[in-house]
């Protein structure tokens, strides 16, 4: 990782991401690009010095840019450069952004690079992740990010929530028994835990293997096994918005919205 670029709105929250982004350039030796857009400023662009990076740790960190314009259509072109940005919790939606989502939100569904989200303060390296992966939906992606982002003392637990819509079908079929319904589950079971330790090899990421049947929806189930690992952040890929993921949310928004910890987005590839 070579180039971090931290976007910034002044707030408390960005206080945090950008303890993050500074612990995240002194750990890879990155450069951190701090850039703040006014949401309404005549002001022409600055590159002097201000309190976001005054307090950086040493020269990775360039001075903070303002950059009076559009939020999402600059930080979104700023992004296409680096390999990571970084940004602080998205706040509430307004009664007109419903449909829209917030400039955060609408930056995370537009940029081509990994987005990290703080929300808690940086303590060091993360200690303990929760990558959660589709199989069938390029989780090459996410594990090397989860390679790249990981320390050599950190826990990664990788789940694949899963849900198998036939089991129902089986429970109602009077010529399925329990075991056949337990035999296929173990099945399904071993089946994903062989194909994430093989794409975990491939990725060089070491740690446990969870595939879990989903209880109620992806989302809480990911949220709910992060609790349960006290994890302190959530790794898991995006999709492109459709008009449905874009409406009612897709389930990286969901965990966006919903996890108390760090959480970071991998995007599709171009051929996704």
């Amino acid at each position: 990782m070579n180039t971090i670029l931290f976007a910034t709105d002044l707030s408390s929250e960005s206080e945090l991401a950008q303890q993050r982004a500074q612990q995240l350039s002194a750990f890879f030796n990155a450069k951190l690009r701090t850039v703040h857009v006014p949401e309404r400023t005549n002001k022409p662009l600055q590159t002097t010095p201000t309190s976001a990076s005054s307090a950086a740790p040493d020269d990775r960190c360039m001075p903070m840019e303002t950059m009076p314009g559009d939020a999402c259509e600059i930080i979104t072109r700023l992004a296409q450069d680096v390999d990571l940005l970084v940004l602080g919790q998205p706040r509430r939606r307004t009664a007109g952004e419903l449909f829209t989502g917030t400039t955060g939100e609408r930056i995370i569904r537009q940029v081509k690079a990994p987005v990290l989200v703080v929300k808690t303060p940086a303590a060091g390296v993360y200690r303990r992740i929760l990558v959660a992966v589709d199989v069938l939906h390029r989780p090459a992606d996410i594990l090397r990010m989860a390679k790249a982002i990981a320390d050599v003392s950190t826990h990664c637990e990788v789940v694949y929530a899963y849900d198998s819509p036939e089991l129902n079908m089986m429970v109602q079929a009077s010529t399925y028994t329990m075991a056949n319904v337990s035999q296929h589950m173990a099945d399904q079971h071993s089946e994903l835990n062989k194909q994430l330790r093989t794409e975990m090899t491939k990725a060089g990421l070491r740690g446990r293997t969870s595939p879990v049947q989903i209880e109620t929806s992806p989302a809480a189930t990911i949220i709910a096994l992060a609790e349960r690992l006290d994890a302190d952040l959530i790794i898991l890929g995006s999709r492109r918005p459709g008009l449905k993921r874009l409406v009612l949310g897709s389930v990286a928004t969901q965990v966006l919205s919903r996890a108390q910890i760090d959480v970071l987005i991998v995007p599709p590839t171009d051929g996704d």
